[in-house]
């Protein structure tokens, strides 16, 4: 387990701030006890508390592409990286870790957005293309590793928990009406939350942010029967 926060500011000229992602990760310090890392750029900001398990001396985030024009957080595990890193290295790419990380980054840079389709696992990610001036959000196909969101103050803000949203100053605004649902149902179905201003970003789908637009997709859902 580890945990991912961030957020981008619409206005361009408005610049990160290091100290707010900070206090974003500090919340999630159970998740992720092993490390902390950051990438604080203009006006985007992304943290990352990590559980070390795969490649324990390279597998730090945030990783960067070569030229560091493509910077990734991720929480969970991609099962079938060592064959999209065979399937890559065959399409002339060269690695550098034996991370699943990795493996996110150079998918991205050969297959775009629609990476998230030849991934097998869990997850849930951050990737900031600099060139592009894009954030993508990906969740997995089933939601087995969460991700929140909230659009406020001109800013979209993510966290693997609510808390870290908080922390950066969503404010905690109750929807009472969601209660019913949740004593009828035992649970609050996705995008929704007791929160008025954070969604769950849903399973199966992506947020891609780009010019102060923000495009919620959905990539994969249960075949009919």
């Amino acid at each position: 387990m580890c945990g991912i926060v961030g957020y981008i500011n619409f206005d361009n000229n408005k610049p990160a701030d290091f100290s707010v992602v900070r206090r974003m990760s500090d919340t999630l310090i159970h998740r992720g006890p092993d490390a902390e890392g950051f990438y604080v750029k203009n006006n985007v900001a992304l943290g990352h508390r990590r559980l070390s398990i795969l490649d324990l001396n390279t597998g730090g985030q945030p990783m960067f592409n070569y030229d560091k024009s493509i910077v990734v957080v991720f929480n969970g595990e991609i099962y079938n990286y060592v064959e999209l890193r065979e399937e890559l290295r065959k399409l002339g790419y060269n690695f550098y870790t034996t991370s699943d990380t990795e493996v996110i980054i150079k998918s991205y840079e050969q297959w775009g957005v629609d990476c998230q389709q030849r991934f097998n696992g869990c997850w849930a990610f951050a990737l900031w293309d600099e060139r592009k001036q894009q954030l993508f959000l990906s969740r997995d196909r089933i939601g087995e590793k969460p991700l929140h969101y909230a659009v406020y103050n001109n800013s979209l803000v993510f966290g693997s928990e609510m808390k870290s949203l908080f922390a950066f100053g969503v404010p905690r605004e109750v929807i009472l009406e969601i209660l019913e649902v949740y004593l009828v149902m035992t649970n609050i179905p996705e995008p929704h939350t007791f929160y008025k201003h954070i969604k769950k970003l849903q399973a199966g789908h992506c947020i891609v942010v780009k010019k102060g637009s923000v495009s919620e997709l959905s990539y994969w859902d249960l075949p009919e029967i």
